[in-house]
Formats: structure tokens, sequence, C-alpha cells
């Protein structure tokens, strides 16, 4: 009677406390296996996941943790898979060259793409990454990367938002000023470090037709500040974000001990 009235408290603090702090969040595969070893029936736990807003993306090795915790082949169909690491580097290495930039960074870039290094002040570099064909930068017109890194920031991690909001704004006034109409367009997220990072993107039209520049600003745990983003004529936007998201890779996520 005892190990049942702790499996229901268990399942009492999931299914009332979590929503109650805001945790509403899907399941994780580590929390189902934690259930699962001491003794909670699979049904009770798919009710949890449902009651929390589902079941969290697995990789291939917590599929094999969850069997040997003795999840059910119906069980372990309810966790979406996640990204497979050999696809995701298999694709990377289709789709990217690495570039090593003068400051030893090396770089995820577009295959043929060229970075050209783009003076800036003293502890930071930037490099702007184009294909060949692609001799100036016209915002919204030329397909571009863009990529600053400025060492020893004295910005707080919490005050990256308000820098990409300045930014956003900066690009729309100055690109209204010269003359292309610009304003904001809708927000997206790019994955930098393992997490996400807010994309602000600004719709333009030029003389050469409609285009897109989109922003994103980081505090890195190191304490380093880094901005990216990309200008693309509004047909290329969606290959340029996939260019953009490889260029995010370069900074891999740092191991924790």
């Amino acid at each position: 009677m005892g190990i049942l009235l702790m499996r229901r408290c268990v399942l009492i603090a999931l299914l009332l406390v979590c929503p109650v702090l805001g945790q509403r969040r899907p399941l994780t595969a580590d929390e189902a296996i934690k259930l699962l070893e001491i003794g909670v029936p699979e049904s009770d736990i798919t009710a949890v996941g449902v009651r929390l807003g589902g079941f969290s993306p697995v990789s291939l090795d917590a599929l094999d943790e969850l069997s040997l915790a003795g999840a059910s082949p119906s069980f372990l169909a309810q966790f979406p898979k996640g990204d497979d690491p050999m696809a995701v580097l298999k694709g990377l290495a289709e789709r990217c060259d690495s570039l090593s930039t003068s400051s030893g960074q090396t770089l995820l870039a577009p295959r043929k793409w060229r970075a050209h290094h783009v003076e800036v002040g003293e502890g930071a570099v930037a490099w702007r990454i184009s294909p060949p064909s692609s001799l100036t930068a016209r915002a919204g017109v030329d397909p571009a990367l863009f990529l600053f890194i400025q060492d020893r920031s004295s910005i707080p991690i919490e005050g990256a938002q308000s820098v990409t909001e300045r930014l956003e704004s900066l690009l729309i006034g100055r690109l209204t000023a010269s003359e292309c109409p610009s304003r904001a367009g809708p927000m997206g997220t790019i994955r930098v470090m393992g997490r996400d990072v807010a994309l602000r993107r600004v719709e333009t039209s030029t003389s050469h037709g409609d285009g897109v520049v989109a922003v994103a600003f980081a505090v890195l745990p190191d304490g380093r500040a880094l901005g990216m983003g990309y200008s693309a004529p509004l047909a290329q936007r969606a290959a340029c974000e996939q260019h953009l998201a490889d260029l995010a890779q370069s900074f891999p996520v740092p191991k924790v001990r």
C-alpha cells in the first residue's frame, strides 16, 4: 500500500504542481525513465505526458535507455524522434565548407562561399560570408551572412534581447532613410550553443524587389558577444536561414562535466 501511495503522490505532483508553477512542457525521456523505475504504469505516465503537453523529442540513445527501463514499443512510439547526430553531421558536410579565419575561428559556411574580414574596433572581429559572384552587400538584395564577435563584452546575458531590438530598430531606420521602405517582420529563433536566440527579421522593398535582413544577438557563456544575421532577396530567404543555422553550429555547445 505504501508503494502505491508513493506512486500516486508522484503523479499528483506532476499533474497538479507543474501546471501551477507554469512548467507546462512536454514530458522528457529522463522523467519517464524515473517513473518507470519506481513502478508507475505506462498508462499513468502517458496521462502525465498528455496533461503536460506531450512528449519531448528523443535521441536513439534515449530510446535505448527507455527500453532498458522496461518501456514497451507502444510507449516508445509516443516520443518523437530527434535528429540523428550522424544525419546532422552528414547534412552539414554536404552543405558546408569549413573556413578558418585569421583569428583562428573555424566557421561552417555555405559551399564555395567566401569569408571577407570586416574591420571593426579593437577586441572585435567581423566577417561577411557571401557567394563569389556577390561583390557587394546590398541589404535585401545580395545573399550574405554576417558574423560579429566581441571579446569580453560588458553586456549581461539578460541584456541580449534589448540589444537585438535596438538592432532591428536601427536597421528599419537606416533602410527606410535610404529609400528602401522597411518594417518589422515575423520574429523567429536560431539555435546557438544549445539555446534558442531571438532572430529579428526586417522586410524591405528595394528597386530590385522585396528582401529580408535578419539579425540575432547573444552573449556566450565565456563572456563574448555574438551578433549574426543574413541579407537575402525574398526568394532566397529560406536558403539563407538554413545557412545561418549552419553557421550558428560553428559554436558548439560547451561540455558540462
